[in-house]
């Protein structure tokens, strides 16, 4: 009887328990919330850890989500199988997604006000060397202004809206050095001899032994590119439409992804999302400036349609296919989501790429994910007068659960041919234009995703541990071999920009005193204060980069690489106070 009734108490234990833990998952799900969570939030890393320890491979790659997304994808974790720390991040992402705006009008609207003062130092010890903001693993994009609010407002399940305001440091300052001319132009996108580009070949900013984010000069230090983050959503229980202007990334890549990558300060784009338990699909269209000739007239929009198969609960696959399209006007019948890009022939107006991720989780904690892309290549039989074009990035993951946290470690490589991303009237070069009162108006080049662009070999090995809320740890060893090919480089074998894609090499391509050779250190460590006052959230945070780079490549009047070897320490201390 004794032996009965025990398991009369445990079965009666495991209904109760197995009631409070999908409860709440199963309000999350009816809640059709529409709140996007930026790709700041540690819930993605989270997330993604309780996935690798149940061997569920990736959740959805295409980011950022929606909170309605989010209890979705939490809802195929089963917790009964998590113990421990990983039982405590299951709660932990389930109450943050559970948090709505914290005001109210009425039933129906919601409102919420919150901001934050962030003090952040900088140091580094070679200031002859590393002199512009891609010499530093810390850079524009992920320092933090010196004040940050940020508004939003939903209403019902069905509308959702975001907005901030920033004070903080501009790209460039009045002490910086421009230059004015590149006499054979900057890919496609800055036609030969333009008069009117000017980007920075030296920085005050990042040249500097010691700086803050600070601004003591208003007038030529502020940052007029604000908001960051400015959202208009629209939807339902498994789709939406947004407007918005926010950071992306497609893939889970390490070092970076191939279509769009978070590394980018933002994206302005119309995006159209459906999703159910074992499909998404993801129609996109980014907006990019095109020449400083005609900025105000032509528009480049890259228009992307991508598919994401979750084939079984351990296999993903996701194909997208996507074309970059320069026009004065827009024909409507191009934004069409079924229309079948690949079979418009127009080079003049368009250029299309390819890409396909495959994850496949072959053991609980483990998973093995790549991406593929293609921009150029010959079928069987094709003539073709310009150079192929493609990446791959492969990788392994491990995740589990480390005393009170979780630890995942990653290790991954990565190859790029040297014109991915190149073609001569339409490329997949990004120019992004800034404004200064005392500067007037300059320009950033910068690849669509890729952070490192063609021509590329990466190795990477990534270790991260995090008790989620209160501490994160994060240490980053990688290498990097690069070719002559970079953005200030021709694609065209005879220097000419408005000519096909006729430059020869394979990967890392130039002569030996081109070929860069990077190594690199990251230590990255954040603590967090919850309970620091009734209102107030506390969080401090260092890093630690050390470079070595052999061949650096070197911007000033001409584009060159320095031979030898040079090295930098890089040194960052944070503080914030969030309300």
């Amino acid at each position: 009887m004794e032996t009965i009734q025990g398991k009369r108490t445990y079965r009666l234990n495991r209904l109760i328990t197995v009631l409070l833990v999908f409860l709440p998952t199963a309000s999350l799900l009816n809640a059709q919330t529409q709140e996007i969570i930026p790709l700041s939030s540690s819930l993605y890393a989270e997330i993604d850890a309780l996935y690798l320890i149940q061997g569920l491979g990736s959740p959805s790659t295409a980011r950022p989500w929606t909170k309605y997304e989010a209890a979705l994808i939490l809802h195929r974790i089963d917790p009964i199988k998590l113990h421990g720390a990983a039982q405590s991040t299951y709660d932990h992402i389930a109450h943050e997604l559970a948090q709505r705006l914290r005001f109210g009008f009425d039933s129906k609207t919601r409102f919420n006000v919150q901001g934050a003062f962030n003090i952040e130092m900088y140091a580094h010890s070679n200031t002859e060397d590393y002199v512009l903001e891609q010499d530093w693993l810390y850079n524009y994009t992920k320092r933090k202004p010196l004040f940050f609010l940020d508004m939003a407002l939903s209403f019902d399940t069905h509308i959702f809206i975001n907005t901030d305001i920033q004070y903080g440091r501009n790209r460039v300052t009045n002490a910086d050095i421009f230059h004015d001319v590149y006499p054979q132009g900057i890919g496609a996108i800055v036609p030969p001899y333009s008069s009117t580009i000017r980007f920075v070949t030296w920085s005050q900013t990042y040249s500097s032994a010691f700086k803050t984010n600070i601004v003591s000069d208003i007038a030529g230090d502020f940052d007029y590119a604000w908001p960051k983050r400015a959202d208009f959503v629209f939807g339902g229980t498994n789709w939406n439409v947004v407007l918005g202007r926010d950071r992306i990334s497609w893939g889970n890549g390490h070092s970076g992804n191939f279509i769009f990558d978070d590394h980018v300060d933002y994206n302005d784009f119309i995006r159209y999302s459906f999703f159910s338990e074992r499909f998404k699909a993801e129609f996109l269209y980014a907006f990019f400036l095109s020449d400083p000739e005609t900025y105000q007239e032509a528009f480049r929009t890259f228009m992307t349609h991508r598919l994401e198969f979750r084939l079984l609960n351990t296999l993903s696959l996701t194909v997208s296919e996507n074309i970059m399209y320069l026009s004065n006007n827009v024909n409507i019948k191009y934004l069409n989501p079924a229309f079948f890009y690949h079979n418009i022939n127009e080079r003049s107006l368009f250029n299309a790429i390819a890409h396909a991720e495959l994850d496949w989780a072959f053991k609980a904690g483990f998973n093995l994910y790549s991406q593929f892309v293609l921009d150029q290549a010959r079928s069987l039989g094709e003539v073709s007068f310009e150079a192929d074009a493609w990446g791959i990035l492969a990788g392994i993951e491990y995740g589990c659960a480390v005393g009170n946290g979780l630890l995942t470690v990653a290790a991954e490589g990565a190859y790029t041919t040297p014109v991915l991303y190149r073609r001569d009237k339409i490329d997949f070069l990004r120019l992004n234009v800034g404004i200064s009162n005392t500067v007037g108006r300059y320009w950033h080049f910068d690849y669509i995703a890729y952070p490192y662009g063609g021509d590329s070999i990466v190795g990477l090995i990534d270790a991260a541990y995090t008790v989620p809320g209160i501490f994160d740890l994060n240490a980053k060893l990688f290498a990097l071999k690069h070719g002559a090919m970079n953005i200030f480089l021709s694609h065209n074998a005879d220097g000419d920009n408005t000519q096909r894609t006729t430059y020869s090499g394979s990967t890392p391509s130039g002569s030996a005193a081109e070929i860069s050779t990077t190594f690199g250190l990251s230590l990255h460590g954040t603590i967090n204060i919850p309970r620091f006052s009734q209102w107030l959230t506390l969080s401090v945070w260092a890093e630690l980069d050390l470079f070595l780079i052999e061949n650096k490549l070197m911007i000033a009047d001409t584009v060159y690489h320095k031979e030898g070897t040079v090295s930098d320490i890089q040194a960052i201390v944070g503080m914030r106070i969030s309300f």
